[in-house]
């Protein structure tokens, strides 16, 4: 069976898209998702005033997460204007940190847009763990950051902070898996609340409007 290329899964998750956006458009409102997602309790802070925050929080570890990642790039290339995309590392453990202190140090470096896909890339195709700094310098390098640089910020104060923001974020939200996505900290859904991937986009896009609405934009 041949292998699909990247234009045509596309192409079949704007084909399912099609069914998420009518929902919204329909004038689907809370009432119609109300199994599919959680409020925030109390809500959180986001980093975008006047926009609308969807946030995904990943690890690179999850399957499901890998699973995920096309439905995140063509929302990326799809979301209307007035909402701001941003990723968040979940810190349910202590385990998950050397991932998190991978992406935070990607962000650091201006280079998650090398570095990003390649750590899921690295675990779920080649096998990797990741979890050594060693084994995460080595796929920087590859992707044309100085070992030096990659070292400095890997063990700077900032990126300890942003890991030490994120364990806290993590908490507040009341993130149990990953992936999951907030909405303008104050709702959350996953595949599992509900009920799948294109559910759950088409439930972001509820969230999305009612946010829209309430706020004005």
């Amino acid at each position: 069976m041949p292998k699909l290329t990247t234009s045509v899964m596309f192409g079949i998750l704007w084909l399912c898209s099609i069914c998420w956006w009518p929902l919204t458009s329909m004038g689907a409102g809370l009432a119609d998702i109300d199994d599919q997602y959680e409020e925030v309790d109390p809500p959180q802070a986001t980093a975008t005033p006047g926009k609308i925050e969807v946030l995904e929080v990943f690890w690179y570890a999850c399957p499901v997460c890998n699973r995920f990642r096309p439905y995140m790039a063509l929302y990326t290339q799809t979301k209307p204007p007035y909402v701001a995309l941003s990723r968040m590392p979940a810190m349910m453990a202590l385990s998950m940190r050397p991932h998190a202190q991978a992406f935070y140090t990607g962000l650091s470096l201006k280079a998650l847009d090398r570095t990003h896909e390649k750590m899921y890339d690295a675990i779920h195709k080649n096998g990797k763990k990741m979890t050594a700094r060693e084994e995460i310098r080595e796929l920087f390098v590859a992707q044309g950051v100085e070992s030096t640089e990659f070292d400095k910020h890997y063990k700077s104060f900032s990126v300890d902070a942003q890991i030490r923001r994120a364990t806290n974020l993590t908490e507040a939200y009341g993130i149990t898996g990953t992936p999951s996505v907030i909405v303008n900290g104050k709702y959350l859904t996953s595949p599992q609340h509900a009920g799948g991937f294109e559910a759950m986009m088409m439930v972001i896009d509820v969230l999305v409007e009612e946010e829209r609405k309430r706020i004005g934009l």
